[in-house]
């Protein structure tokens, strides 16, 4: 793996813009993901990890959080990926380095804005999972309005339980 590219000291989230990913990217989002403890729980070697991220890029909807010319996070999501009908949020995540400071939020409103616009509609439905011990994504998920439906015990790993979230998405302004 490669060092880490060089903290900007004025770096914010007003700062941020949300672009799409493109295949050159997948080593920097495998680093950012691996240094997770997501990725080092769910994906067991980097080289896996850096597949499943390529691929993902290749096949579904990737999208980076850019700081003057440094990625500090990414999204990736399925259009179709919960019950083959409503947007699933696979993965969200910011480097360590570039927590607090709005990013996961600007890449979760960016989220769904998607999930509105792919729907065609004013009203979605979005689905993501969550480790029971991510103590942090949940209370950012559920201070974005999204409401527990399920545990899901084991349902990646044995021993680390899940729980699904979902969230009815308006687009702003509607009731």
């Amino acid at each position: 793996m490669k060092l880490l590219q060089k903290i900007s000291p004025d770096l914010n989230e007003s700062g941020t813009r949300i672009i799409s990913a493109r295949p050159e990217d997948s080593e920097r989002c495998s680093e950012i993901l691996y240094g997770s403890t997501l990725g080092k729980r769910y994906y067991p070697t980097f080289s896996m990890l850096k597949k499943a991220v390529a691929a993902g890029i290749r096949n579904d909807h990737f999208f980076l959080a850019v700081n003057g010319g440094t990625i500090c996070g990414f999204i990736w999501f399925t259009a179709k990926g919960a019950f083959a009908l409503y947007p699933y949020l696979h993965i969200v995540v910011v480097d360590d380095h570039y927590r607090k400071l709005g990013i996961g939020k600007k890449l979760l409103d960016y989220y769904e804005e998607e999930c509105l616009r792919l729907g065609g509609g004013l009203k979605g439905r979005s689905y993501l999972v969550v480790s029971e011990d991510n103590v942090g994504a949940q209370n950012l998920y559920s201070s974005m309005g999204y409401k527990m439906v399920s545990e899901l015990p084991g349902l990646f790993r044995k021993g680390f339980n899940e729980i699904l979230m979902t969230k009815t998405i308006l687009k702003a302004g509607k009731k």
